[in-house]
């Protein structure tokens, strides 16, 4: 008895291999003036990386981002200048579940001042 307990003691102690494929760095998660080529606009740099960062969500599936922004520029992750957004339109496949809608606002109210009023999410054909 003692050795099949000391067996399983063993068996937990060892090192477990997570999945690490959808994991992603932390490092491409920030908006920059170089980032995905320099034809894009600011604002459509904003909305890709809006769209993958949603589209890892479980539940949500494929999005389209739509942003509505001002001239202005105002101060994003610190120093870094964006246009500041007004309004955001949000298609995507996992809408008609209520935690995934709540997801996506929350989601966008902690990345822009948004408020929840003018952040429209619909359903995708």
């Amino acid at each position: 008895m003692l050795l099949l307990v000391g067996v399983l003691l063993a068996v937990m102690a060892l090192p477990v291999k997570k999945n690490e494929t959808n994991v992603q760095d932390s490092s491409n998660m920030t908006w920059t003036k170089t980032d995905q080529g320099s034809s894009l606009t600011q604002k459509e740099r904003m909305e890709r990386q809006l769209e993958e960062t949603l589209s890892q969500v479980e539940g949500v599936g494929e999005v389209k981002v739509m942003l509505s922004v001002q001239e202005k520029t105002a101060e994003f992750y610190g120093d870094e200048e964006a246009p500041q957004v007004e309004g955001v339109v949000i298609v995507a496949e996992g809408v008609g579940n209520s935690v995934v809608e709540r997801n996506i606002q929350q989601a966008v109210m902690a990345l822009f001042p948004v408020e929840a009023h003018k952040i429209k999410i619909m359903k995708m054909i």
